[in-house]
Protein backbone atom coordinates (compact mmCIF):
# COMPACT_ATOMS: atom_id res chain seq x y z
CA UNK A 1 0.00 0.00 0.00
CA UNK A 2 1.73 3.57 -1.02
CA UNK A 3 -1.31 5.63 0.54
CA UNK A 4 -1.05 6.36 3.91
CA UNK A 5 -4.24 7.61 5.63
CA UNK A 6 -4.94 10.04 8.52
CA UNK A 7 -8.01 11.01 10.48
CA UNK A 8 -7.80 13.86 12.78
CA UNK A 9 -10.27 16.41 13.98
CA UNK A 10 -9.81 19.75 13.45
CA UNK A 11 -11.06 22.84 15.23
CA UNK A 12 -13.43 25.22 12.76
CA UNK A 13 -10.90 27.26 10.61
CA UNK A 14 -8.19 25.38 11.51
CA UNK A 15 -5.37 25.04 9.00
CA UNK A 16 -2.88 22.06 9.03
CA UNK A 17 0.15 21.30 7.01
CA UNK A 18 2.01 18.48 7.37
CA UNK A 19 5.56 17.00 7.32
CA UNK A 20 7.10 13.15 6.82
CA UNK A 21 10.96 13.24 8.27
CA UNK A 22 13.18 10.74 8.27
CA UNK A 23 15.61 9.19 10.94
CA UNK A 24 18.33 12.02 10.39
CA UNK A 25 15.52 14.70 10.89
CA UNK A 26 15.84 15.42 6.81
CA UNK A 27 11.82 16.87 5.68
CA UNK A 28 10.99 14.02 2.93
CA UNK A 29 7.28 15.11 1.90
CA UNK A 30 5.46 17.98 3.03
CA UNK A 31 2.03 19.60 1.99
CA UNK A 32 -1.17 21.11 3.00
CA UNK A 33 -3.64 18.96 4.94
CA UNK A 34 -6.71 20.46 3.21
CA UNK A 35 -8.50 17.18 3.31
CA UNK A 36 -9.00 16.88 7.06
CA UNK A 37 -11.73 19.46 6.73
CA UNK A 38 -13.70 16.95 5.16
CA UNK A 39 -12.57 13.95 7.90
CA UNK A 40 -9.23 12.16 6.25
CA UNK A 41 -6.18 12.89 5.05
CA UNK A 42 -4.39 10.93 2.25
CA UNK A 43 -0.87 10.76 1.94
CA UNK A 44 1.11 9.04 -1.18
CA UNK A 45 3.95 7.31 0.22
CA UNK A 46 5.06 5.83 -2.90
CA UNK A 47 8.38 7.92 -2.77
CA UNK A 48 9.30 6.17 0.91
CA UNK A 49 12.17 3.87 1.08
CA UNK A 50 11.10 1.46 3.94
CA UNK A 51 12.19 2.64 7.47
CA UNK A 52 10.88 4.63 10.10
CA UNK A 53 9.27 8.12 9.34
CA UNK A 54 7.80 10.95 11.79
CA UNK A 55 4.61 12.54 10.72
CA UNK A 56 4.26 15.60 12.03
CA UNK A 57 0.75 17.69 11.70
CA UNK A 58 1.11 21.43 12.90
CA UNK A 59 -1.43 24.37 12.88
CA UNK A 60 -1.23 27.47 14.97
CA UNK A 61 -2.80 25.58 17.63
CA UNK A 62 -1.48 22.29 18.06
CA UNK A 63 1.35 20.44 17.10
CA UNK A 64 0.35 16.11 16.54
CA UNK A 65 3.18 13.82 16.04
CA UNK A 66 3.41 10.17 15.04
CA UNK A 67 5.62 6.97 13.91
CA UNK A 68 5.00 5.37 11.02
CA UNK A 69 7.05 2.08 9.89
CA UNK A 70 7.22 1.83 5.33
CA UNK A 71 7.22 -2.11 4.59
CA UNK A 72 8.19 -2.40 1.06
Amino acid sequence: MNTLKVDIEVFDNEVMDYNIIDVSGRRIISGSAKELEYGMQNINTSRLNAGMYLVQFTSEYRTITEKIIVKK
